[in-house]
């Protein structure tokens, strides 16, 4: 009872049940109590079960509620910034690191099920490849300026319409010409 109490109070304060031993307060290791519960879930009774599964934010499985969390934070980010691309600094109010759980997603591709896979993939922007993406992103304000202004010679200051800095972008592509793929440079030429 004292540690189902001490949890409801953190789930009160925090929004979640997932407390973590060290940042717990020194009277009582709740994040301790909650792995301890976690694991002995078929030891639980019905009533016990209940109880913590009536709390927000409570999961027998805490990995899968981390990636929910990352996808659903994912989202919003999404709606407010209008790409799915946060940087690997990008921390959400309560200490998680949304720029992180992108990066964990798209360097774990292969160990990914499917299911998510297909779930990160119907996300307005989502690439796996930023560098691929980045590149394509270029090419395309490539083309299109190419079709205005009837040359492929910007600016280096010279932005597209969605803002992209295709003067510069073209500038790098020159400069990196000995690095640059066959078919990259085929579709350039």
């Amino acid at each position: 009872e004292e540690g189902f109490k001490n949890l409801v109070a953190f789930v009160k304060e925090k929004g979640h049940a997932r407390p973590v031993s060290s940042k717990n307060s020194p009277n009582y290791l709740l994040g301790q109590w909650v792995a301890h519960q976690r694991s002995d879930k078929e030891k639980l009774s019905k009533e016990r079960k209940a109880r913590l599964e009536s709390l927000d934010g409570w999961s027998w499985n805490v990995l899968d509620f981390e990636w929910e969390r990352g996808f659903t934070s994912l989202e919003t980010f999404i709606k407010e910034k209008g790409h799915a691309n946060p940087s690997r600094r990008v921390t959400l109010s309560d200490d998680f690191s949304l720029g992180g759980w992108v990066l964990f997603q798209r360097s774990n591709r292969e160990k990914l099920s499917k299911e998510r896979k297909v779930r990160l993939e119907s996300l307005d922007g989502w690439a796996w490849n930023l560098l691929e993406t980045r590149w394509e992103e270029g090419f395309k304000n490539l083309v299109a300026f190419v079709k205005e202004k009837g040359h492929a010679r910007p600016k280096a200051t010279y932005k597209s319409a969605d803002n992209h800095i295709t003067g510069d972008w073209v500038q790098y592509q020159r400069k990196m010409k000995e690095t640059l793929s066959p078919e990259r440079k085929e579709r350039l030429e």
